[in-house]
């Protein structure tokens, strides 16, 4: 169930404030805005660049910060880190990203030059169409994550000039606007201790799930486990990009989509004859009836019958 604007709009007000007390990660939380294309989350986190000033920011994602031993030092000395269309790569150091967020010390290092210790106090704004792929059971890394969706694409039609009120936002008055609604949003945090809708961490990990992989969510909405099932693998991935295409999300890979429907014990791929042709092929799973049609019809791809094979 969506949350209201209302609380929403207060969330993000308070994390905005919080994300100005350099000093300190007391509240230990990532700020990670959910949702499809064109739902005004970029559109914030460019507002929020320009308000904290470009030299005041960093641009890395959590698995280069996580899995790589640079980007550390960068978060001792920025305000922020913002980073827009998250990659869905897995996150290999799940500890690290704990370690981050709430402001430990940190070994650092830059090319050339001796590691360091450093606090990384720049707190941590991410948007992504889907979070990244790894789904960890640690509660304990969901506990580092403050979530709000954008569930809504905004129509062709109704959408503005982007530039246009990315300008009107970003003058001199909004922007010590935004500074006073800020300072606001801290006092807020601070007297009731907590972020407004914040959830518990096993809510946070349903809610990750929900809007994970594109593969998975087309395996449960549009195929089907079946013992001596068959189905190309060329056949279901066409149709895939379909469906995500539709929700909005990123498309993987047509190897990265063979990889994920075969993790299924139940699955496995291997060539096989149709119409003398090896091709590739799932075993033991079969998209649902009229899935293509379906898809075809709602992202208004009609395939033309005279260049389908029969």
């Amino acid at each position: 169930e969506d949350e209201p604007n209302d609380k929403v709009v207060q969330k993000l007000q308070e994390y905005i404030g919080y994300s100005l007390v350099h000093w300190n990660c007391k509240h230990e939380k990532a700020l990670f805005l959910l949702g499809p294309r064109n739902s005004g989350k970029s559109l914030f986190l460019d507002v929020m660049k320009e308000f904290y000033g470009g030299e005041n920011v960093c641009n890395h994602d959590i698995q280069y910060l996580a899995n790589d031993k640079w980007g550390v030092v960068d978060l001792g000395r920025k305000v922020a880190n913002i980073r827009q269309e998250l990659s869905t790569k897995s996150i290999h150091n799940i500890g690290i990203v704990k370690e981050i967020i709430s402001g430990n010390r940190l070994k650092g290092e830059r090319k050339g030059q001796q590691p360091r210790f450093v606090k990384p106090l720049a707190k941590h704004l991410y948007s992504a169409n889907q979070p990244p792929s790894q789904q960890p059971e640690d509660l304990a890394f969901y506990d580092r994550w403050l979530m709000v969706t954008f569930p809504n694409t905004v129509d062709k039609e109704d959408q503005v000039d982007r530039q246009k009120l990315f300008n009107q936002l970003t003058t001199d008055e909004e922007l010590s606007g935004i500074l006073n609604w800020a300072l606001e949003g801290l006092e807020n945090l601070e007297d009731q201790g907590h972020f407004t809708g914040e959830m518990e961490p096993d809510a946070v990990r349903q809610l990750w799930q929900s809007w994970g992989s594109s593969v998975e969510d087309f395996k449960k909405d549009y195929m089907v486990k079946e013992n001596g099932a068959k189905c190309k693998t060329k056949t279901a991935y066409d149709v895939y990009e379909l469906y995500a295409k539709l929700r909005g999300l990123d498309i993987e890979s047509r190897s990265e989509f063979t990889k994920q429907v075969n993790k299924d014990r139940d699955v496995n791929k291997y060539a096989t004859k149709w119409e003398e042709d090896k091709v590739q092929t799932f075993h033991n799973i079969r998209l649902q009836p009229g899935a293509e049609e379906e898809l075809r019809n709602l992202t208004g791809e009609i395939k033309d019958e005279r260049n389908t094979p029969q």
